[in-house]
């Protein structure tokens, strides 16, 4: 389920630049609002079990000083759940390393009053609906499969021209071999039928061979 609102908006000029007037959609989506809180979840589960192997091996090998624990202790707690967990370490007296956490509840429900909702602007002109956009929006994926097509599926790799010619010459010929890609893959995606579906690799595997 999407719900949407518009809001105009305006990013100042400059003595060089005019001001840009923009349309911005902010949307929300149930089912991305579960999958982003099913992901940190699971990321909080993760950090929670590898700072355990850390307290279970302090001492050891790995885990001998301070700056190692605090070091992996970095690479556990990711950009992704920053600030969602509080960890500690402490030296005692006779030098025995402690370790210990909990959750930053306030901050994780702050996170998640975020989830499933985004912002999407537009310079189009006139009166659009936050619907139309959040179709352009969703249209976008086609143009990302192409690219794909065209690194993978067709191999093209970089070419480095100096003639403008040539260049024109090389975006014509991709751009015509991703249009009859486009038309056979449109083609065998209408003789498999609906209750059927082509994935990534049998798209590969039948237009490589």
């Amino acid at each position: 389920m999407f719900k949407g609102a518009l809001r105009d908006w305006e990013i100042p000029g400059n003595d060089t630049l005019a001001p840009l007037k923009l349309r911005t959609a902010y949307i929300h989506s149930s089912e991305e609002a579960a999958q982003v809180a099913d992901a940190r979840e699971r990321a909080l589960v993760k950090a929670e079990d590898a700072l355990e192997w850390i307290r279970n091996g302090l001492g050891g090998r790995y885990y001998k000083t301070r700056e190692q624990v605090e070091r992996r202790i970095g690479r556990i707690i990711g950009v992704h759940i920053t600030g969602l967990i509080d960890v500690t370490v402490t030296t005692s007296h006779v030098g025995k390393l402690t370790i210990a956490w909990q959750r930053n509840q306030p901050a994780i429900d702050t996170a998640a009053s975020f989830d499933g909702t985004y912002a999407l602007a537009t310079n189009l002109p006139g009166r659009i609906t936050a619907g139309h956009v959040l179709r352009l929006y969703k249209d976008q994926q086609i143009v990302e499969r192409r690219h794909r097509d065209m690194k993978h599926t067709l191999k093209v790799r970089p070419i480095f021209l100096h003639n403008d010619d040539r260049v024109h010459a090389l975006i014509s010929i991709v751009g015509i071999a991703l249009l009859i890609f486009g038309l056979i893959e449109a083609r065998t995606r209408a003789a498999l039928g609906p209750p059927l579906r082509l994935t990534s690799r049998q798209r590969w595997r039948r237009f490589s061979t």
